[in-house]
């Protein structure tokens, strides 16, 4: 009787060693996408001017062609969404309160040379569009 219950605890162990952890993609992750990585500048301009993105390893900086300041965004966390949909999360705070505001973008991968970026806080303030490197 002892063998059998040694024997099933044995195959049992051996076989959850095998089995591979199981990974959610939908998990927060800290920083950013390495694919992300870079300096992008939209295809728009506004009276010769135009936006753009710059994203780093722990913080994002967007700067729209129709405001004078830019916008750095640190504490940065992403997740996957779906192939080639990364939403990024952080907090800016520039005339912000004491805890900053949270900032939310929504980022498309269209290609190596181009991506299509959402803020949907922005209010359609010139940031909305597509960027390329």
């Amino acid at each position: 009787m002892n063998k059998k219950i040694l024997l099933s605890a044995a195959t049992l162990a051996g076989f959850l060693a095998l089995t591979p952890a199981v990974t959610n993609a939908s998990q927060w992750h800290k920083g950013t996408p390495k694919a992300l990585r870079s300096a992008w500048v939209s295809s728009k301009s506004f009276n010769g001017r135009h936006s753009t993105v710059k994203i780093y390893a722990g913080h994002v900086t967007y700067k729209s062609a129709l405001l004078p300041d830019p916008q750095t965004v640190t504490q940065i966390k992403y997740k996957k969404t779906s192939a080639h949909h990364y939403t990024v999360s952080g907090k800016y705070f520039n005339n912000a309160p004491a805890g900053g505001i949270r900032e939310t973008l929504k980022l498309k991968v269209i290609s190596h040379n181009k991506v299509y970026v959402k803020v949907p806080n922005s209010a359609g303030m010139g940031i909305n569009g597509y960027y390329v490197r």
